[in-house]
């Protein structure tokens, strides 16, 4: 779904490790997040936004994991499932 209404070319915006020269850091991270669940998702419209699209898909690279920890304490809940619709509507809505 995330990857159909924001056009971003990325397989799994919620998940991984993120990492930013200081520079894009500061100006990324300048402003309030509008969601908290989908903080990724934002976070990427964010440096597609500031760089624009050619520049964003130069300088974003995806690695996949070569192997799976699963955690039994994670801190997403069902009802965090029924939010994110709402949050993506949010975050389209200030982003487009």
């Amino acid at each position: 779904m995330v990857k159909v209404t924001t056009g971003l070319l990325i397989y799994d915006t919620q998940c991984s490790s993120k990492f930013f020269k200081q520079d894009i850091a500061k100006t990324i991270f300048n402003e309030k997040f509008i969601s908290n669940y989908l903080f990724y998702v934002e976070l990427f419209l964010r440096l597609k936004r500031e760089f624009g699209e050619a520049i964003f898909l130069e300088k974003t690279h995806e690695l996949s994991l070569t192997r799976w920890k699963d955690i039994s304490a994670s801190k997403v809940k069902p009802i965090d499932f029924l939010k994110a619709p709402i949050e993506l509507y949010k975050i389209l809505k200030d982003y487009r």
